[in-house]
């Protein structure tokens, strides 16, 4: 494992958190603003095929609405993860990118209740393969936004537990994807659109959303999974997880730890693992 001092230049904005929540008779609304600027110790073991350590300069902005009524519940959520770290021979290279939407629409105001859901995944910017050739740089082109992108829908239960934490299962979901056409490999039985760029599939299966959020004093426990499967098949099997300890000693300083844990067979037949510990200045509204 290599370890990266990154001195010139880097940059990450993280999570654009949008929660919406809606139960008639009673309303109350929630509006919260937390900006980090922080020093990042990033370490990738096999995620998205790359292994290395680096120390890099990042700030992030979370924003959370909430909004509570007597007689349905909606939840809307939006994670925007983008950065970028320059090295020393002057190439920038994209360390994350997503963009990351779930609705829920309860049916009932039970703890219980049938459920709606959506989940919506690309990514915001171009990604180019760089090289050195000739004492040239080359870039390649190798994805984009909505390419690759994934759209997940489903008709399910959702479990509503502690203050804003959920457990969503959608027994009956459609998965529709899309990604350049870029490789040789083509699932054909799943195809449903092919041309010379793009490429796009669709899949049946069972979709798991869940959060969970607990808070202890001046620390912040948080839990989000994302499951996808259509048959008991590793190859099917997409699994994104995401922990997040916060604390919080001092009004203006936090201190976190980020483990992101992420199984897709088309990209990687093992277990990809991203940690991140940042450390630094915070500012709430």
């Amino acid at each position: 494992m290599m370890l990266l001092f990154i001195t010139e230049y880097s940059f990450g904005q993280k999570a654009l958190l949008l929660s919406l929540i809606t139960d008639s008779a009673k309303s109350e609304r929630k509006f919260k603003v937390d900006g980090f600027l922080a020093t990042s110790y990033l370490a990738n073991s096999n995620w998205k095929g790359i292994n290395h350590s680096s120390i890099t300069f990042a700030t992030s902005i979370d924003i959370e609405f909430n909004k509570k009524k007597n007689n349905a519940s909606r939840i809307h959520e939006f994670n925007l993860d983008l950065s970028y770290i320059k090295y020393n021979d002057s190439i920038l290279v994209k360390a994350n990118d997503l963009i990351n939407h779930i609705s829920i629409w309860d049916l009932s105001d039970r703890t219980i209740s049938k459920s709606i859901s959506i989940n919506f995944k690309t990514q915001t910017t171009d990604t180019w393969h760089e090289s050195i050739v000739n004492h040239k740089k080359e870039r390649k082109w190798k994805s984009g936004p909505m390419l690759p992108a994934t759209l997940i829908s489903g008709l399910g239960l959702n479990v509503n537990y502690f203050y804003n934490s959920y457990l969503n299962i959608s027994i009956a979901s459609l998965k529709f994807y899309s990604k350049p056409r870029t490789n040789t490999l083509i699932e054909k039985e799943k195809i449903i659109v092919v041309n010379n760029k793009i490429l796009i599939y669709s899949e049946y299966g069972i979709n798991i959303q869940s959060l969970t959020e607990k808070y202890f004093s001046v620390l912040k426990f948080e839990n989000r999974i994302s499951f996808f499967a259509n048959k008991l098949d590793k190859k099917t099997i997409q699994l994104d997880m995401q922990n997040t300890i916060t604390i919080k000693p001092m009004k203006f300083f936090k201190i976190r730890f980020e483990n992101f844990l992420s199984y897709d067979y088309k990209i990687s037949h093992k277990l990809q693992n991203k940690f991140e510990m940042l450390v630094g200045f915070s500012y709430e509204k």
